[in-house]
């Protein structure tokens, strides 16, 4: 996404996505998630004259959204708000661990046929409703759901081992 052609307000919508998924990833739960990911663009949008044009729009983003998470996590630390084990450990993680997961994950989800690839990539990673995968696909949409559990339960026990 170039600015060039958007505004500075329509780039960061488009990047709202990938902000929810990181969020998702960052916060407790999804609630959390959803305040983490709001917070996020108004601070964007409160110092967009902070924002180098020509530099990583996305990048910045993510930048900001993950201090917001440490700042809030340290916010509540100080009022004594008792922290998740998750959480915390999510803040000190040195990331070899969760990187080893995610190639693990990776190698097990090039090992599906690509087209119950293709049903996780839809419902975990885009995020879309069983309907819309169904429509995307032209399958019924149980036929969706159905895969989709096979498929956990394969990745599930692929990951075990």
């Amino acid at each position: 996404m170039t600015m060039a052609t958007t505004t500075f307000d329509e780039a960061c919508v488009g990047y709202l996505p990938d902000l929810r998924r990181f969020a998702r990833r960052l916060a407790p739960d999804r609630p959390a998630a959803d305040d983490l990911t709001q917070d996020t663009m108004l601070r964007a949008l409160a110092n967009r004259h902070r924002f180098t044009p020509g530099t990583n729009l996305r990048a910045w983003l993510f930048t900001i959204m993950k201090n917001q998470r440490i700042n809030g996590a340290r916010r509540a630390h100080r009022q004594g708000v008792a922290a998740e084990l998750s959480e915390i450990t999510e803040t000190v993680d040195g990331g070899q661990e969760t990187n080893q997961q995610i190639q693990e994950l990776r190698r097990a989800l090039e090992k599906l046929p690509a087209g119950k690839r293709e049903i996780v990539m839809l419902a975990h990673y885009q995020e879309l409703p069983y309907d819309e995968i169904a429509d995307r696909l032209k399958i019924p949409e149980g036929t969706v759901r159905s895969r989709l559990v096979r498929v956990r339960r394969r990745l599930r026990e692929s990951l075990e081992v």
